[in-house]
């Protein structure tokens, strides 16, 4: 279907992801004793077969990107497993031209470690001073973020973050000036390793308990953007 676009078409196109997070929740399953995939190689071979029908597309050559897009709860050991696969399946011409490796990350499932909310139970709590807050936060992030650039060589994205500070959202930050200043801190962790990266959504008109920090085109009708956010 891409390889039939035109070249206005393909111009907006930035890359695609052939599937979103293979083998999700994998090896946590396992764990509890109801694996449902053969293995961590399973998953790997289905990525690297569909990759390969992605090399043999006119699509590189066209400027299109794939995407790889991996999961850590797929995996026992993410970080010692999937990158050097990924050395190996990409080469290095490849890896620093279409061949994107690709993750997500958020801290509203971070728990006790990075998550923010209301209520006790998280790394902060969403009234605390904003300046009291941003160490904590920069502190996830950079330390998630520098590993990636260590692990990882050549192109990589984070294809889904967001503001969203805890998994549940009623109980997650809303104030503008903790999420422009978790915005900012997220953008330039991002910027320092070279990691593009996409805001999951731009939309979400049917739910007001997520706009606030999963709705890009909320945030850009902020009237007067938080003091240090960059917006």
């Amino acid at each position: 279907m891409v390889e039939g676009l035109g070249e206005v078409e393909l111009s907006a196109l930035e890359g695609i992801t052939l599937l979103n997070e293979p083998g999700h929740m994998a090896s946590v399953d396992k764990s509890k004793g109801k694996p449902f995939a053969m293995g961590e190689k399973q998953i790997m071979d289905w990525v690297q077969k569909a990759a390969a029908m992605f090399r043999r597309s006119a699509l590189p050559s066209r400027g299109v990107k794939l995407y790889v897009n991996m999961v850590e709860s797929a995996f026992d050991n993410f970080w010692e497993t999937v990158p050097t696969w990924y050395s190996e399946t990409f080469s290095k011409q490849e890896r620093h031209s279409w061949a994107v490796f690709d993750i997500h990350w958020y801290t509203a499932w971070g728990g006790p470690k990075c998550s923010g909310r209301t209520v006790p139970g998280g790394r902060y709590l969403c009234s605390q001073p904003v300046e009291e807050v941003r160490p904590m936060l920069h502190t996830c992030i950079e330390d998630d973020m520098a590993k990636f650039g260590r692990k990882v060589d050549g192109l990589k994205a984070c294809s889904e973050f967001s503001l969203g500070t805890f998994e549940d959202a009623v109980l997650a930050c809303r104030g503008r000036d903790i999420l422009g200043m978790y915005l900012q801190e997220q953008l330039n962790v991002f910027h320092r390793y070279k990691i593009e990266g996409f805001f999951w959504t731009w939309r979400m008109p049917y739910g007001p308990n997520f706009e606030s920090a999963w709705s890009y085109e909320h945030i850009t009708t902020w009237d007067v953007p938080p003091q240090g956010s960059g917006l």
